[in-house]
């Protein structure tokens, strides 16, 4: 049960601060002015909207100058009642971080930040397992068979997103435009160059092996046979350009094929950051082609086969056998 302290009513003599709808509001045209990528907005305002939601009907005060530290944890533990993922949990925290940073620093000037205090949840290590080499071999000799348009443009897909570790949403945003050279993200398949727009709307260069530029030269040749061969979008489907939904669905559906159950475009990330380091590549290099700006992130990933890494690495330089 809510402790009656955090359910008062306001005092009638203070001049609020304004709602927290009102404040989300102003939030959401703030975060539009800074050019921020739609999924991230979309997390930010969910967050947002889903403390404001718990506050209005845990009947709490809901002028954001009595929005106090013990509500927003009583928030965060709903939502671990509630059964949410501990990541789901934590991305909530960040976003509601985020807010209250705003607004401490816009005309709403609440006196101080109820998240200052707040312990970030427990974030549980969960590494993703691997796919062995054989099942990676399986699945591409299954789809170099293919030579319809699907398969020719899967095969490309799924190279693709193996060279280079990219996130459904660079994929899918490739643009096509030959005689346009600053709209072109295919650069140089000569060189294996291509351009990404990641997170935050930044652009990076990643490269692109041999065998996968001649998948892209391949399904390039296919793509200008096809209807909307006009489209800017790089990767076409029947019905226009390639979505990170559709792209989730083939890379499924391709494992399956092959006996690989749970393969998502996720997977083939952890995949390249691993075999990466494994070919003995710099975290800061694996950084830069990921498209990270924290070194955090090269940990978490580097851990799904951080102790393969040590025993391999191990096996060659063992003291004992240099005796």
């Amino acid at each position: 049960m809510l402790n009656t302290e955090l359910k008062q009513s306001v005092n009638s003599d203070f001049v609020g601060a304004g709602s927290l709808s009102e404040a989300i509001d102003d939030w959401e045209i703030s975060l539009g002015a800074r050019n921020m990528s739609p999924k991230t907005l979309e997390a930010y305002l969910a967050a947002a909207n889903q403390l404001n939601g718990f506050v209005e009907s845990s009947g709490m005060p809901s002028d954001i100058a009595y929005v106090r530290r013990e509500h927003i944890e009583l928030f965060l533990s709903s939502l671990v009642r509630l059964g949410r993922k501990p990541a789901t949990v934590h991305s909530r925290y960040r976003a509601l971080r985020t807010f209250f940073v705003w607004l401490t620093e816009t005309a709403y000037a609440i006196d101080s930040n109820p998240m200052k205090r707040i312990e970030p949840p427990i974030l549980p290590e969960s590494p993703v397992s691997l796919l062995q080499e054989d099942d990676i071999s399986r699945l591409l000799r299954k789809l170099d068979r293919d030579k319809s348009f699907k398969g020719v443009r899967d095969n490309a897909l799924v190279l693709f997103l193996l060279d280079t570790g990219a996130r459904r949403s660079e994929v899918c945003g490739l643009r096509f435009t030959p005689d346009k050279s600053d709209t072109n993200d295919i650069i140089d398949l000569r060189r294996g160059l291509v351009r990404l727009l990641g997170k935050g709307r930044k652009e990076r260069i990643v490269h692109i092996g041999n065998r996968t530029a001649d998948a892209f030269a391949r399904y390039r040749r296919a793509r200008a046979r096809q209807r909307l061969a006009y489209r800017p979008e790089f990767w076409l489907t029947a019905k226009g350009g390639l979505l990170p939904n559709s792209l989730y669905q083939i890379v499924r559906d391709r494992g399956k094929e092959v006996g690989l159950s749970g393969l998502r475009p996720h997977k083939l990330r952890h995949q390249f950051a691993h075999q990466f380091l494994v070919a003995g590549g710099r975290e800061s290099d694996l950084m830069a082609l990921a498209g990270w700006e924290s070194s955090a992130m090269v940990r978490r990933y580097a851990k799904s086969a951080q102790q393969e890494r040590a025993i391999e690495a191990h096996s060659k330089l063992s003291f004992v056998d240099r005796l």
